[in-house]
Order: C-alpha cells, then structure tokens, then sequence
C-alpha cells in the first residue's frame, strides 16, 4: 500500500486523502494512517493536500481575487531567494482554476524555463483541468508553445496548440512570439505584433508602438547571451468604467541590463562608475532608472548606440496613464507615469531570483482606440 502511495503522489501530487483513496480503490482511513505514519516521505500542505517530502510546492491559487498578477507571483515567491538552490528535487507550481494576467504568465514561464535548463530539478505546472480558464488561456497565448519539453503539465499538455490555429487573429490578445527563430535568425516580432495591434485593436490606425518595441527588443537584445526564449507579447484587457487597457510584455533570460553595463561602466564611463560604485541595495535600481530616463549609456561604449531606453521613454510619455516595469536579476524598477509627464520611479528590492530582463507596458486605450 505504501508504495502504490508513493508512486500515486509522484505521478499527481497535491492530493486529499481521498482522492487518492478514490484512484486506488482503498478506504481514506487507510490512506491517512499511510500518509501520517511516514512523515519522512510525505508532507502535508496548507490546504490538507498531500504531496512528496521531496517537493516544493508553489500554491498559486491561494492568492486573493480571480486573477493571478506579476504582484501576486513576485509577493508569493519572495519567500525564496533563489529557486535553484532550494533543496527539494521537485518544484511544482499549482494554478488550480485561476486566471493568470500575461505578465504573470510570462514570469512564470520564464522560472520555468530557467529552472528545468540550469537545474537537474524536476519542474512542474498543476491545473484542476484543461478545462480551466488559467489552462485555456495559456494555451491560447502560446504559453505551451514555449514552455521547455522538460517541464511536467498535469494533467495533460495540450496535444495541439490553439496560438498555432489561430495566430494573430484576435481581437484581444496577441500571442507571445519568439524574439528569435530556431536558427538564430530574427523573427520580426515587432512588426508582427505592431501589425497586430493595428488591425485587431486601433481599427487599422498606426499605433506608433513599433519604434517603442523595436527599441526594447534591440535593448534586450545588447543585453541577452540568453540560453531561453526571448519572448515579446500584448493582451487587451476590459477596466473599470469602461475603459480598455493594453498590457505589453518583453522577456528574456540573459544577463540583464545591470548585468552588462556595471562592468563595463569604469571602461567607458568613470564618471557613473564613480556615482554608482556603491553596494547599496538602491544602487543598481538607480542606475536602471538612469538608463532609460536619460540614455547614453552603451555597453560597448559607442556614442551613436548609447540612446539607451530614452526613445521608449518618450513613447511613454504620450501614452495615457502608462507604468513601465522592467524587472532584473533580483530587483524591479516600477516608473508611473500616470500623473506627471516625468515618472515617478521606485522599485522592489530583494526579489526571487530570475535571470534576464522582463519588461511591461501598461497603459489605457483613449476612447477613439
């Protein structure tokens, strides 16, 4: 009994008792005394579900509301400084039925891709159903389409992929697009997506969208050496009082902004290596703040390259109520520009781990859009 236990829980963790009674034709009385006898194998969970002594498991659905936000995952994760060194062999993240915002699905994504490439780590994604809004709509943006082969999906991956069938024909999301194709090449994500955006959502006007995103993708870019998939995507979503409002994500995995420029600051520019030498944990969030409000800043050190994130600066600028997140290693930098034509900028320090760089754009459609 204890090993059809075990094997029960490897194979679909985060279980009641009677559940797994029910799958292997025991009485739940039988299961708990299996299960409470052998705490060295099993662990019981906040919501009286049992999963592997050896799993972590990451209840996404325990947050607050029926959407899962970047906020609600960062606040959930920032338990952990790193995932990579946890010392459980499994993580598992459980979404049950919830609906996942794209810039939490796309940082999810990223942690999963991150985590099943540098970790010999089994990595795992729990739905109720593949009937449930979070599964659906993850299959619709192309979530799948990009998740490693590696990471488990229970119950199922789903055997075809609706971003594939319906690809850039709908009104209000455009899925998320490879920045990359497989052999290197450029995939012209930006294009597509601003071509998009056009005909699905400014009823065929020109967004002026292309040089904002053709400027964070080359940003991403300079800064990448990333090993996963740079990702760029957009969703439409309905807001109070009427309004619409456009969610804009760029992801990659490399090595951040930060993470190319501070080296090469005191070759090329001693005087912000001066102003940005110290360890304080508010240095690197100002010196992120200071690329992309002021440019000039390259990290090869080429005048003509060093525009930096400031033409995206003015983009946003024009848009209404816009908020630019821009997340890095271990950190995110938060800029609203909702009140003021200058931003005001703060950030959150001391963040789970995650390479690269991941980018949101949220702003309100005016009500000619």
């Amino acid at each position: 009994m204890l090993e059809q236990i075990k094997k029960s829980l490897e194979q679909h963790p985060d279980r009641k008792a009677k559940e797994i009674a029910k799958q292997l034709g025991l009485t739940t009385r039988d299961v708990n005394k299996i299960l409470h006898d052998h705490p060295n194998l099993f662990t019981q969970t906040a919501s009286c579900t049992w999963i592997m002594k050896d799993s972590l498991l990451i209840s996404l659905d325990d947050s607050s509301g029926n959407w899962v936000s970047s906020s609600d995952l960062e606040n959930y994760l920032k338990k952990y400084s790193s995932l990579f060194e946890v010392s459980q062999n499994e993580i598992i993240f459980s979404l049950g039925s919830k609906k996942v915002l794209l810039n939490a699905a796309t940082k999810l994504l990223a942690f999963c891709n991150q985590l099943s490439h540098r970790t010999n780590k089994i990595i795992a994604i729990n739905f109720s159903s593949t009937l449930d809004p979070a599964y659906t709509y993850l299959d619709r943006a192309g979530f799948f389409d990009q998740l490693y082969p590696q990471v488990i999906v229970r119950p199922e991956r789903p055997t075809s992929s609706r971003a594939l069938t319906y690809q850039q024909n709908n009104i209000g999301l455009l899925e998320l697009l490879p920045i990359y194709n497989k052999d290197g090449t450029s995939n012209q994500a930006p294009y597509k997506l601003e071509t998009s955006y056009e005909q699905n959502i400014n009823n065929g006007q020109r967004s002026g969208l292309h040089g904002f995103l053709g400027e964070l993708v080359s940003n991403v870019e300079d800064h990448a050496s990333s090993e996963t998939p740079s990702l760029v995507g957009l969703q439409r979503y309905s807001a109070p009082l009427g309004r619409k409002k456009i969610s804009i994500v760029i992801s990659d995995g490399g090595k951040g902004i930060c993470g190319t420029l501070k080296p090469i600051l005191p070759l090329y520019y001693p005087q912000l290596a001066k102003e940005f030498h110290s360890l304080a944990a508010d240095n690197d969030p100002k010196l992120l703040i200071k690329v992309f409000l002021d440019g000039k800043i390259s990290c090869t050190g080429e005048s003509e390259r060093g525009r930096g994130f400031i033409n995206s600066n003015i983009v946003a600028k024009r848009l209404t109520g816009s908020v630019v997140t821009i997340r890095q290693r271990n950190f995110e930098v938060i800029l609203d520009y909702k009140n003021s034509e200058n931003p005001i900028s703060s950030w959150n320090l001391n963040l789970t781990e995650l390479d690269g760089t991941h980018i949101s754009l949220d702003y309100f459609l005016t009500n000619d859009q």
